[in-house]
């Protein structure tokens, strides 16, 4: 533990090098305020001593003290003047600091593929970017600053205090020893109790994030009571674990200053020894208990620096476990470029599973032609999806491959693959913005010509218009304002915007009513248009969208054909179009039993 808080300190300390200029006047501050902040003693202890001289000699009191007098206003003019600067640029620094780990966290969630996400909680990383980061501000603000100003005014001190008496400057390193050893003491004991309170917080987090997004579950189902109860119970551990750090705090920091408080005792007997010998002066003496003081009040500051440091140091190691984790998928290392024509589609015996020993992909392989609808259905789990994540490359085949345009798409940038493929999901995602930038998001610079173009093309043109600012209508998390098919739509135009080579529509019409799933059909017929395409559906309507249908079954391609051809050859196929069938004729019959 002790080496990884080593290393997880240095990786801090370098953090400042992303604000070299900042750092470089912080601490140029920091050390013209140390020089004050030393000399103001020194001005006292002279200042006595001079005096004292100057009574004793029947000098010129008055000149003497005004001359002190005036050094020590420099003091602490100089004093203040440096301790803003330093404040200022410290605070700018760590500013900068903050904000380059957080654009380093959000490219980081970027890059992770989707297995990483499948065996993390979404709580958990939200903390890690939100809370932790903030947790190490304290750090680059005031815990690292604070122990070199400590160990520069002790030095300082110290050095001042050995050149006036060797006794006094070693009864006090004595007992700043003492107090430094269970300082660090404690602070080893805070270490684990910080990071069990900071993952018991991950629990918290993740029950805030899924009572928000499943409220209407809690509600519909009249567990507020139990979720309550739930959460009461995660945050009570949490709260437990908060308290047993602040027990640990509070019961051995104290202590430690109480150790070097006996200091000051300590010096007045030593010095007054030394005084009755005549090896000391009065003014030394006063001057060294000012310099102990110093090193006192430094030594409070440590106090709340050991809680930050180790408190950041925890959030830290929470973070590097996001920076540093692996699972991302690998650029190559020698990418090539995708042919301009339009390409085919080939996926070559894909075998794929999630967890080892358990298949989801057993040997895939079908061509999608450049231009062609091409149909891909198939029950529940029968792998449809998954190959669509191999598309996209969120996992990697674990044998077998995926050709687009004659070249394997892990030779592919990645960033040019995902441009090529425009993806219309089962579940649809809007951001929190205005409808124009939710559409624009496949295409930045995209004209309002343009997306009124897509914007027809799926059939989301009369919508628009009944809204009160049209494109500037600003829509709800996750599109909550908006029907489901409504959604849809602006997916199918988001999707077209990026003038993708391939189009892949994933499901889009497995959760919308028999009405709206006509006006998808019409919206998906004429964006698929002479693009190819590649239709996954579990309903048949969707292949009416098709030139051919490829039929899949527990991983694997059963057959493919033409509509009527699959129907009367393939069980599988026949089974889907028989239950949709029934299900349809329900429906009818419910119908004509409302209307009598």
């Amino acid at each position: 533990m002790k080496n990884e808080n080593l290393k997880t300190f240095g990786r801090m300390f370098k953090r400042l090098g992303s604000e070299p200029r900042l750092t470089a006047a912080t601490v140029a501050f920091m050390a013209l305020e140390l020089g004050f902040t030393l000399l103001g003693p020194w001005v006292l202890g002279a200042a006595i001593d001079a005096l004292g001289q100057a009574h004793a000699r029947g000098g010129d009191m008055a000149a003497a003290a005004t001359r002190y007098a005036l050094l020590f206003l420099g003091a602490a003019l100089g004093l203040n003047a440096m301790r803003f600067l330093y404040t200022d640029t410290r605070g700018r620094m760590v500013h900068g600091v903050v904000e380059g780990l957080r654009k380093e966290a959000l490219r980081k969630i970027h890059v992770l593929s989707p297995a990483y996400y499948a065996s993390t909680d979404t709580g958990a990383v939200l903390a890690r970017v939100a809370r932790d980061i903030e947790k190490m501000r304290p750090f680059f603000g005031m815990a690292l600053f604070t122990l070199i100003h400590l160990l520069l005014v002790a030095g300082g001190s110290f050095a001042i205090l050995a050149s006036q008496s060797v006794s006094l400057a070693l009864t006090a390193a004595a007992f700043f020893a003492a107090s430094i050893a269970m300082t660090l003491r404690t602070a080893r004991k805070l270490g684990p109790l910080n990071r069990r309170a900071d993952d018991l917080y991950d629990g918290v987090a993740l029950d805030i994030k899924e009572n928000i997004e499943g409220v209407k579950v809690v509600k519909s189902f009249g567990r507020e009571r139990l979720q309550g109860a739930r959460f009461g119970a995660r945050l009570g551990a949490f709260v437990d674990s908060s308290i047993e750090v602040a027990d640990c705090w509070s019961f051995n920091i104290p202590l430690a200053n109480a150790l070097f408080g006996l200091c000051v005792p300590a010096m007045l007997a030593v010095g007054g020894w030394e005084l009755s010998q005549g090896r000391i002066e009065k003014g030394v003496i006063v001057a060294c208990l000012f310099y102990a003081a110093r090193i006192a009040k430094e030594l409070q500051g440590l106090v709340r620096v050991v809680a930050m440091a180790q408190e950041s140091a925890v959030s830290a190691q929470r973070l590097y476990e996001l920076l540093d984790s692996g699972h991302r998928v690998a650029e190559s290392a020698a990418p090539l470029a995708l042919p301009k024509q339009p390409p085919d589609l080939v996926f070559e015996d894909v075998r794929f599973s999630y967890q080892e020993g358990e298949p989801v992909l057993r040997g895939a392989s079908f061509t999608v032609r450049a231009g062609e609808r091409v149909a891909l259905v198939g029950p529940t789990g029968s792998g449809k999806s998954s190959l669509v994540s191999l598309l996209l490359r969120f996992f990697e085949p674990r044998e077998g491959r995926i050709v687009l345009g004659g070249v394997d798409i892990r030779e592919l940038p990645l960033a040019e693959l995902r441009r090529a493929i425009g993806c219309v999901f089962q579940e649809t995602f809007l951001f929190s913005d205005t409808l124009r930038r939710n559409l624009a998001f496949a295409a930045e610079h995209a004209t309002d010509e343009t997306i009124l173009g897509a914007v027809r093309t799926a059939r989301l043109d009369l919508f628009v218009n009944s809204l009160p600012d049209g494109l500037d209508t600003v829509v709800g998390e996750r599109g909550m304002t908006m029907s489901g098919g409504q959604r849809q739509r602006v997916a199918i135009a988001r999707a077209l915007l990026g003038d993708p080579k391939i189009l892949v529509l994933d499901d889009t019409m497995a959760s919308v009513d028999a009405r709206t799933e006509r006006e998808l059909v019409k919206a998906l017929s004429k964006a698929a248009r002479g693009r190819t395409s590649l239709i996954v559906t579990q309903r048949l309507s969707g292949v009416l969208l098709a030139d051919r249908v490829v039929v899949m079954d527990a991983g694997r391609i059963v057959d493919e054909g033409r509509h009527a051809e699959l129907y009367g050859r393939c069980a599988v196929y026949r089974a889907l179009f028989e239950g949709q069938v029934l299900e349809a004729g329900l429906a009818g019959e419910k119908s004509e039993g409302a209307a009598v």
